[in-house]
């Protein structure tokens, strides 16, 4: 019985129970007894702890551990087991202990709840929640005895053992205590997680709670009302009812008593912070709770084993790929991410120096500057961290940050406190209007010396270079243009600014209407040379219809054949058919899918894409399938006169702030219009470098260093250059290196790229959470308010409404038929010589200023971007109306609904 004097002396101690006593007290009785000694208000209890479960079997206690020991899933065994437990009496010793418990905890009939604490429940691993029995309002005249066997027997329930047995964790010592817990007659009650379960956001805790005792809630017979609280104590209702329960009273739902106030759920969710912190790891905890008046009870605590590996003590790293996704999505190689992360870590020192922040400050920040972007399992990923820190050093910190996240598309935003910039605002502020003011003739300056740089290498293959000569040409390249990149920068910053005031300046008169209202002003601006792509392909098919000789040869051959022929320079009248070819390929040969990625082949290096996909426009075009292809520049010219009416007509609708929402718009538009004409640059550089890699690779390759010349892109650019400048001892393991490479690549290239993931700790997937945004409830109820929920909802583009049939294309070399609603996850600035064959385009990922969504506006496609769940909710077949003015596809007939309809009017 000395165990069972440990309890009692346990019980009445206050002082936190160590780990040694969880066989004791069970996992559910020991986080209970820990709450109560950190000063929680709990209801009373007391613990009949797992040795006088062993007091009870006696003499059958033998027999039991034998079954318990034989169990290999036999629904047998289990029922003996519970028989055992169900058909025998309470030894009388223990009955008359129980009952002087019972009358001095619960005097006076008060009533109580008896719940199961088994030995392995509410652990590190292992939860159980909803498995074990617990058994509420009862009082001393009731049979509390049958009560304590039912949860004695749960524990051996067939769900709970074959949980045990799948998992591995079948003991023969297995046993339960049991807790006696005063029942509250609670105003409300509920369950509180403190990371959102259906977000994985550890900044936002879910509070769930529904009027009286919470056995409905927990059993499901009861609605609950949920609300999330950030850790900046920002709450929002998750539904209509929730959002109604704040604002009305009494409710209909909580019997005429009054709604849960604000306050009162922000109390809760501080509550649950405190618990959480309570631990030396700060893990996300489950809490059950009753409210009585002005107080909060606990009356559980355990770990949410899901999230058991994240520890929110540990540092936190941020990775999401808005917005980049369009420049790198899918996989890439060692070399590209490389070069990719020098060139932003160079371009970004040198944008806060323009600025004049200090050196001493720039260099604080230097390991975040290294790190903008992140390379996890071959994918490229913004690093937040990184990003919020940069910004900060800016002074209108709050305001940037919220403009950064726009223009960037990201979902979910930083909600971690950051140190504010010090006071330099006046200097910084002169400085970026003087670059502002001159922005024109800074563009202008930046291109004549880009073009007089590069124009001798481009479209060079660098044949017979040697790789120092390859290697200075790039020093070359880095310090001529690439040291000077701040123009681009200043512009970026300029069209964030511009576009988030303008916004915000919408937003504050025109509440929900303001993207819709900007996607349309923004339309069809004009002067977009990314645009001039796709007015270039769409008249070298029709010069190529228009040509009987151009038709018959593409009739005839193959892509992969013209594609020789193109190589070979054949005779002179081959020559004048493939002169527009030639052209096109010189102006827009390095705008390709995927352009920024250095092992993509571009048409610079394969132009077999191209003739394929001319030779099925013609074929097309000859079956009569071609469909409307879009318009040509010509006569999209036409309709830029359109662009100053929408100007003027938006800003009148805005009273006073009429001539500040013109302004606005006006430069948000230049800066559009700019960012496009310098990014393309960044285009034709990466070309160069590409080519120069390519040829250190076929020199590599003919030295025996490498397999193949393409092999260079599994290489590092610090390992390359380090060898040509004579550190050659690394070459050695080259190849062995490559090929470990080139298996990670493939194997990641099947793994998912969550979109955004916290990382607590190292960058290993068992330190990683992958976090979504919760839908508002404002958001939820405009879906369900219009057309039965068949409407998705993303940010109006512009481009007007249509109605169409939805082909998905999750790879532009599919090529889809022309005349279709093009539906894709992302797109870049190579997928624009798809939009002609396009009536619309809709996007799950981007924002309004993502290249692509500009480039559709331009050409007049109704647009909608950022749609979530796109891909998995349409289908190819279905029929659609979109509305790229207002933000809003309507499923009008899901493909399986026509097919079924079809083979009905057969019968």
């Amino acid at each position: 019985m000395e165990k069972g004097k440990r309890e009692e002396r346990e019980r009445s101690s206050g002082r936190i129970p160590d780990l040694s006593l969880l066989p004791v007290l069970g996992g559910k009785g020991w986080h209970l007894q820990r709450l109560r000694a950190l000063g929680f208000l709990t209801p009373d209890f007391f613990i009949w702890g797992s040795s006088c479960f062993y007091d009870f079997l006696g003499e059958e206690l033998s027999r039991f551990q034998e079954l318990l020991l034989s169990y290999r899933g036999e629904r047998e065994i289990l029922e003996e087991m519970r028989n055992l437990i169900l058909g025998r009496e309470l030894p009388l010793r223990m009955r008359e202990s129980l009952d002087r418990e019972l009358r001095l905890h619960f005097p006076d009939g008060r009533r109580f709840a008896v719940r199961s604490s088994a030995v392995d429940e509410d652990g590190e691993r292992h939860s159980f929640a909803g498995m074990m029995d617990s058994v509420l309002n009862l009082s001393t005249e009731d049979d509390y005895i049958a009560a304590l066997k039912s949860c004695y027997a749960s524990c051996f329930s067939e769900r709970a053992m074959e949980y045990r047995r799948r998992e591995g964790i079948l003991r023969g010592d297995l046993s339960i205590a049991v807790i006696f817990q005063e029942m509250v007659e609670a105003d409300f009650s509920g369950v509180l997680f403190t990371t959102d379960p259906a977000t994985n956001d550890p900044d936002e805790l879910l509070v769930s709670l529904a009027a009286g005792s919470g056995e409905g809630l927990v059993s499901g017979s009861k609605d609950s009302l949920d609300y999330t609280v950030d850790i900046l104590g920002r709450l929002s209702p998750c539904s209509e009812e929730a959002e109604r329960a704040l604002r009305d009273s009494p409710l209909k739902a909580f019997g005429g008593r009054r709604g849960p106030s604000a306050s009162l759920i922000l109390r809760l969710a501080e509550l649950g912070r405190a618990v959480e912190r309570s631990y030396p790891r700060r893990r996300a905890r489950d809490l059950e709770f009753a409210v009585r008046g002005d107080e909060i009870y606990l009356l559980q605590d355990r770990l949410i084993t899901a999230y058991r590996q994240i520890d929110k003590n540990r540092a936190r790293t941020i990775l999401d790929n808005a917005n980049i996704i369009e420049s790198y999505a899918g996989v890439t190689t060692d070399l590209t991410y490389s070069f990719a992360r020098e060139v932003y870590e160079k371009i970004y020192r040198q944008t806060l120096r323009h600025f004049l922040i200090p050196e001493k400050e720039i260099e604080r920040i230097r390991p975040e500057l290294s790190h903008m972007i992140v390379f996890y399992e071959n994918k490229i990923y913004y690093c937040l961290n990184s990003w919020y820190k940069m910004t900060a050093l800016y002074p209108g910190y709050e305001k940037n940050k919220s403009y950064m996240e726009a223009m960037m598309g990201v979902k979910v935003e930083w909600k971690e406190p950051v140190q504010k910039a010090k006071l330099r605002k006046v200097r910084i502020y002169l400085r970026f209007l003087k670059r502002m003011l001159r922005i024109e003739r800074d563009s202008r300056n930046f291109l004549r010396r880009f073009e007089r740089v590069t124009a001798p290498y481009q479209g060079a293959d660098f044949e017979g270079w040697e790789n120092s000569a390859l290697k200075a040409l790039y020093a070359k390249l880095e310090r001529e243009i690439l040291d000077d990149f701040t123009t681009p920068i200043i512009n970026d910053i300029a069209a964030m600014l511009s576009y988030g005031s303008l916004l915000s300046l919408l937003r504050k008169k025109r509440g929900e209407d303001a993207e819709m209202l900007l996607g349309r002003a923004l339309s069809r601006q004009g002067g977009v040379e990314s645009a001039e792509q796709s007015f270039a392909y769409r008249e070298l098919v029709e010069k190529l219809r228009e040509d009987p000789r151009g038709r018959a040869l593409f009739r005839e051959h193959s892509g992969k054949e013209l594609s020789e022929l193109f190589k070979r320079r054949g005779g002179k009248e081959e020559e004048a058919l493939f002169s527009g070819i030639r052209s096109y390929i010189k102006r827009f040969g390095a705008r390709s899918m995927e352009e920024l990625k250095l092992e993509t082949l571009t048409l610079l290096e394969d132009p077999e894409p191209l003739f394929s996909a001319l030779k099925e426009e013609l074929r097309r075009e000859g079956s009569g399938k071609s469909g409307r292809i879009g318009k040509s520049g010509k006569a999209h010219k036409k309709k830029r006169g359109m662009a100053g009416r929408r100007e003027r007509r938006l800003s009148k609708g805005m009273g006073r702030m009429g001539l500040s929402v013109y302004l606005l718009l006006r430069l948000t538009k230049y800066f559009i219009r700019n960012r496009e004409r310098l990014r393309l640059r960044r285009t034709y550089i990466y070309a160069i470098v590409r080519r120069i890699f390519l040829r250190i690779g076929k020199n590599l390759a003919g030295e025996g260093l490498i397999s193949e010349e393409r092999d260079i892109f599994f290489l590092t650019k610090p390992e390359i250059f380090s060898w040509i400048d004579g550190e050659r001892e690394d070459s050695r393991g080259w190849k062995e290196r490559i090929a470990g490479r080139k298996k990670k690549f493939l194997e990641n290239r099947e793994k998912p790229a969550p979109p955004r993931m916290y990382f607590y700790g190292e960058l290993c997937p068992e330190n990683m959470l992958s976090v979504s945004k919760r839908s508002s409830a404002a958001e939820r109820r405009r879906e369900r308010s219009t057309s039965g929920g068949r409407r998705l909802f993303g940010i109006p583009g512009g481009g007007g409404k249509i109605r169409g049939e939805i082909r998905i294309v999750r790879k532009p070399e599919d090529l889809p038929e022309p005349g279709f609603i093009l539906a894709a996850e992302r797109t870049d600035p190579g997928w624009t010589v798809l939009f002609p064959r396009a009536k619309a385009l809709l996007i799950e990922r981007g924002s309004l200023l993502s290249h692509s969504a500009v480039i559709a506006r331009e050409m007049g496609l109704p647009v909608v971007i950022c749609v979530p769940g796109l891909m998995k909710k349409l289908h190819d077949g279905d029929r659609v109306f979109v509305n790229g003015t207002e933000g809003w596809i309507e499923i009008e007939e899901s493909q399986e609904a026509g097919e079924e309809r079809s083979a009905g009017s057969r019968k």
